[in-house]
């Protein structure tokens, strides 16, 4: 039986009432919610939980303890990494919290990595957990989302030696008394070049060579290409898995012939130099790193 246009007309206002209680609700919650501390502030905090220390008070993110042996140069460190930081309220409580990275290096080859979780209280910058991810791990990617995170990490597997793990790891962690707490661990596969099929980059500000200022560097992956735009010119190159899973192998990289700038210019052949010497990749907080004898590019992705 279809319902008389007043009765319609009264349900959809009662529905529209209610999401723009719901919508005032949230906006409320997000304009209430304290913001979450910046790594600058981290950067000088009191950091507690690492592997075998007491508590350190990070100075411009970095802790230095006394030499392993005296008069020598091999001493633990710590580490807070100034670009990778995820925001968001793990915890429901309405004060914004901020999950920053740390590694621990005790003078050796390895280095553990670890995720912390910092809030503010009263002005003060308060770490509320931290969660070990392991030795040489590498993060693939995060996310926080209804009040769980998500990281995505390349670790070693059963056959990979500590330098070069490609176990690719989902793991899930929620805050639970203070601590945070690994709820589910899924492998996903291991990592090989053909993971990257689809992906879009550009390079990171961080890089070490960069093009000129207001330049933009767009990168996109496939099965056996890798293509974009180096700022002025189109490019492509042919690649290729090597022996090993993070090994490739690419061809001359071969540009349009717009004409450019003479700086543009100079980048585009340091850039060309790189992606074509590029022999093996890995992660970096996230980030792709290509490798290669004559230099690294550091992309972000798109």
């Amino acid at each position: 039986m279809t319902q008389p246009y007043s009765v319609r007309f009264m349900i959809a206002a009662h529905f529209l009432l209610l999401a723009l209680v719901a919508t005032h609700a949230a906006q409320s919650r997000s304009q209430s919610l304290v913001p979450a501390p910046a790594l600058t502030e981290i950067a000088n905090t009191t950091v507690r939980g690492l592997p075998g220390l007491q508590p350190v008070k990070l100075v411009a993110g970095l802790w230095e303890g006394p030499p392993a042996v005296a008069g020598g140069s091999s001493r633990d460190t710590v580490t807070l990494a100034s670009e990778f930081e995820v925001n968001g309220d793990i915890d429901n409580d309405g004060i914004g919290d901020t999950i920053a990275h740390l590694s621990l290096n005790r003078g050796g080859s390895g280095t553990i990595n670890m995720l912390a979780v910092f809030s503010e209280a009263r002005g003060v910058v308060v770490q509320k957990a931290i969660f070990t991810l392991g030795d040489r791990v590498q993060i693939y990617a995060s996310d926080l989302y209804d009040n769980q995170l998500t990281v995505t990490v390349i670790e070693a597997g059963p056959t990979d030696a500590m330098c070069c793990p490609t176990q690719m790891t989902r793991k899930t962690l929620r805050l639970e008394n203070d601590e945070l707490v690994e709820k589910d661990s899924t492998v996903l596969g291991f990592l090989s070049f053909e993971t990257l099929a689809g992906s879009r980059w550009t390079l990171h500000p961080e890089n070490e060579d960069q093009p000129p200022e207001g330049t933009t560097v767009n990168i996109k992956f496939s099965n056996q290409l890798i293509s974009g735009n180096a700022g002025c010119n189109r490019f492509k190159t042919i690649v290729s898995q090597g022996a090993e899973n993070t090994a490739l192998s690419t061809g001359q990289v071969a540009l349009t012939r717009r004409y450019c700038n003479a700086p543009l210019d100079v980048w585009e052949k340091r850039f060309s130099e790189l992606l074509g010497s590029a022999t093996r990749f890995q992660f970096l907080l996230g980030d792709l790193l290509l490798i290669g004898e004559s230099g690294r590019l550091r992309l972000r992705r798109a």
